[in-house]
């Protein structure tokens, strides 16, 4: 890969204002500040996991790093829910107040 060169990947995950990027079996970090376009979504920096992108990249003290996002195409696929989403259950109360 040249520093150079744009590259082509899907979104895996992105929350909270960051997430990651694979591309050519590597995997990238990416922030909202670092998208340029990214489709009708009324100007808001999000992108959601399978949208196919474009970005430039560049190599951070902490791994790869893209930039100058741009997307290409959205998927409208839903993928599946992380297992750390799932419903939460209702617990009785244990409180034992008097009446």
């Amino acid at each position: 890969m040249d520093l150079a060169e744009i590259l082509t990947g899907k979104v895996r995950q992105f929350e909270h204002g960051w997430g990651f990027i694979e591309a050519e079996d590597q995997e990238f970090f990416v922030h909202f500040s670092n998208i340029s376009y990214c489709g009708s979504n009324g100007g808001f920096k999000i992108l959601k996991p399978e949208w196919k992108v474009q970005f430039k990249w560049h190599v951070s003290l902490k791994g790869f790093k893209a930039l100058d996002v741009v997307l290409i195409e959205e998927s409208n696929e839903t993928p599946p829910k992380p297992t750390y989403l799932r419903e939460r259950k209702e617990h009785p109360r244990v409180h034992n107040w008097p009446a």
